[in-house]
């Protein structure tokens, strides 16, 4: 199935983008494997000509935030930002499957792009030990328990660093991070209560688009307290520099 989808962005002379960290893995390295493994090619498009489809491994396979990072640029993303969130303490969490298994050069266990984004758009990255750590997936369907306490310790050092919200990269994680927030607070007597953003509605709100255009205001753990906050923050900054 992996192979189909990238033979078909292969056939449009296309690149493949995934906003799913998952999704972005397989396709990663199933286009790996089908360059390295003739045998493994020569079987994938046999079927594929069922479907008048060839794969040659050619298609450039990026996540969504490489295209930002390295296509579009962090300067020329400076550039535009419009309305820096400047003060917002943002909380980059890429989770374990971008940068996992290791490819070229990354530092798999302190990555820094992502930091690099969040600073671009004028907000200030949190450190924190735990960015790099699963979420859990799925695990919640087979072993609620490990589940939830992998979404504890990602909340509970989030929370120490005082983090405004927790930036994500993948909609699976997201989802983990922000769901079951109401479930861990529970189970562990905890109060969090820390919004999760997919990164481009972070990305839109710092290039002036309105919060409703990019789903804010649907989440499950509110951003509204934190952006009127943080529109406060602002509208005094600019009244102590008049």
């Amino acid at each position: 199935m992996v192979a189909r989808n990238l033979a078909l962005a292969e056939k449009e002379g296309l690149d493949f983008v995934a906003p799913c960290s998952g999704c972005y893995k397989n396709a990663y390295f199933t286009n790996i494997h089908l360059q390295e493994d003739p045998d493994l090619a020569d079987h994938i498009n046999f079927a594929l000509a069922a479907d008048n489809l060839h794969i040659d491994g050619t298609t450039q396979v990026k996540h969504l935030i490489e295209v930002f990072i390295d296509d579009v640029g962090l300067e020329e993303i400076e550039k535009t930002v419009t309305r820096p969130l400047k003060g917002l303490r943002v909380a980059p969490y890429y989770g374990c499957q971008l940068v996992r298994p290791k490819k070229d050069d990354e530092d798999v266990e302190n990555p820094q792009f992502f930091e690099g984004l969040i600073s671009a758009i004028g907000a200030d990255p949190v450190d924190y030990g735990t960015k790099t750590r699963c979420c859990g997936g799925s695990l919640i369907i087979t072993n609620r328990k490990a589940a939830l306490d992998m979404v504890y310790e990602l909340l509970q050092d989030a929370a120490n660093r005082n983090t405004d919200v927790i930036a994500t990269i993948c909609p699976m994680c997201n989802i983990n991070l922000e769901v079951y927030q109401r479930q861990v607070n529970r189970e562990y007597g905890t109060d969090f209560s820390i919004p999760a953003m997919y990164f481009t509605q972070l990305l839109g709100l710092a290039l002036g688009v309105a919060p409703g255009r990019l789903g804010i205001g649907k989440e499950l753990v509110s951003m509204a307290p934190t952006l009127l906050f943080y529109q406060s923050e602002q509208v005094g900054d600019r009244a102590g520099e008049r």
